[in-house]
């Protein structure tokens, strides 16, 4: 369960990423520098299995990974978390495409997978690769803005809810942070700082690529009520 939403301001492209997980689920460590396949990028991790959900590289390539409703689930499911750091070093969107082609994903439950900057254009290109629990997919995004989003609930209802607060919004990276705060249409499981008896938005990422490089700032609770960033820069 999370919410996504991106904008392209002139030279400076910006991730808002909303992490939705159980009450129960441990506090997450926040943002380092880590390195693959000589590859530097920037990410937090899962506290309960290592892995993340979100990654910048030294590149400007972002991944972010979203839940999906539906779809085969196996009956012991591996850890989605494993997935970026094996593919953030990909050097480019075919490179990307031959890593996900040549992973196993049978043990994993369905799930989307964002992908931005993994191409030679200036402008990069916004994809969204999706497994089902059967089969790969893939499809374009509207690269200079857009929205994403996924619930326990229903990814179809969560998006229809936050995508029509999303629709109101200007496009300014002032206006996307405080829809990602935001309790609208009113407080509940569809806003997009969730908040449910079973689960809630347990962290906030913003990841800025520009003229001063690339920025990863992370809010350690739910947005409505977080503090200061941890800010980490490559």
């Amino acid at each position: 369960m999370c919410t996504a939403s991106w904008l392209r301001e002139g030279s400076t492209f910006r991730l808002f990423f909303n992490r939705d997980e159980s009450r129960g689920r441990p506090v997450a460590m926040p943002p380092d520098v880590y390195a693959t396949e000589g590859v530097h990028f920037l990410s937090p991790r899962d506290a309960a299995k290592g892995g993340t959900w979100i990654a910048v590289s030294e590149r400007g390539a972002i991944l972010a990974l979203l839940n999906r409703s539906g779809g085969r689930r196996p009956e012991n499911p591996g850890s989605r978390g494993r997935l970026i750091p094996r593919w953030i070093a990909a050097a480019d969107s075919f490179d990307l495409v031959r890593c996900i082609a040549n992973e196993d994903l049978s043990d994993l439950p369905p799930f989307r997978l964002l992908a931005f900057g993994f191409d030679d254009s200036a402008e990069g290109r916004a994809v969204v690769y999706g497994w089902d629990g059967r089969q790969r997919e893939r499809s374009a995004l509207e690269s200079a803005r857009g929205l994403v989003a996924s619930s326990g609930l229903g990814d179809a209802a969560a998006l229809a809810s936050r995508g029509t607060v999303f629709q109101r919004i200007p496009p300014t990276a002032d206006a996307h942070r405080a829809f990602h705060r935001s309790h609208e249409p009113e407080r509940g499981p569809y806003s997009p700082c969730m908040h449910h008896e079973l689960a809630r938005t347990v962290s906030h990422t913003e990841i800025e690529i520009g003229p001063e490089g690339v920025v990863m700032r992370y809010f350690e609770g739910s947005p409505c009520e977080a503090g200061a960033a941890v800010e980490v820069r490559l």
